[in-house]
């Protein structure tokens, strides 16, 4: 990294840093160990238990899954100014996807202790939220850009979404918007998410807890999220 290079001016170009105020980007620029990589480098693997805040300085970065009969399911692709890593920290928990290099990238990385002290920064926090809801609508569009057009298979990328944002954990319940909420970011139908979650609730799949959801068979979720498993009709089990 150059001597000139000025980590400040950059930092204050990320997205997750737009309404911060000066002591946040300072804690920020303290924070950030720089680190140049090649392409397909791997910058973080999942299962990851440290995994770090990848902050995209320049160069592209891309997000994927590794299913358990060893596929790569490709999830987004990061630009610069974009963050990843938030959820998995925020939650505590290993990371869920890999990070890997598209081309020569240039990253800030910021290890959990003190990227969680930046989260709780008011700017920072409602940047953070911004970007958990890009991610979902991204995953929705990814999805229907492979191939998958289905109102099942869509809906199912949302909750699927939500699911690894939420921390991955089977055990835990977590809120969804309400049905007309993600029928909007679906572009389905208000009744269509209702059918798709009572399908997915008969099949085990989900347990609805009122406004809350635990996704007790994630693997089938995500099968049906990316199109690979056969998706029911909607309203059928």
């Amino acid at each position: 990294m150059s001597a000139d290079y000025n980590l400040e001016e950059c930092l204050r170009q990320q997205f997750l840093f737009k309404s911060s105020d000066n002591s946040t980007i300072e804690l920020a620029r303290n924070s950030s160990r720089v680190v140049k990589v090649k392409a397909d480098d791997y910058l973080v693997r999942q299962g990851d238990r440290a995994s770090p805040l990848v902050i995209l300085l320049s160069g592209q970065l891309r997000t994927c899954l590794l299913t358990e009969d060893g596929r790569e399911i490709a999830l987004h692709l990061l630009n610069a100014g974009d963050a990843t890593g938030a959820a998995s920290i925020i939650h505590g928990a290993p990371s869920m996807k890999s990070i890997v290099a598209v081309k020569a990238s240039t990253v800030a990385l910021i290890n959990r202790a003190d990227a969680r002290r930046l989260f709780s920064e008011p700017g920072v926090a409602r940047e953070v939220n911004a970007m958990f809801a890009r991610l979902i609508k991204g995953t929705v569009e990814n999805q229907t850009a492979i191939g998958t057009p289905r109102a099942t298979a869509r809906v199912c990328a949302i909750i699927y979404a939500m699911f690894i944002d939420s921390g991955a954990d089977p055990a835990k319940p977590f809120g969804i918007p309400t049905h007309a909420s993600l029928a909007a970011v679906a572009e389905v139908s208000r009744e269509t998410v209702t059918r798709v979650l009572s399908s997915l609730a008969r099949r085990n799949i989900i347990i609805k807890q009122g406004h809350q959801i635990i996704v007790t068979n994630p693997a089938a979720l995500q099968q049906l999220a990316t199109g690979v498993s056969h998706a029911p009709q909607d309203g059928k089990p």
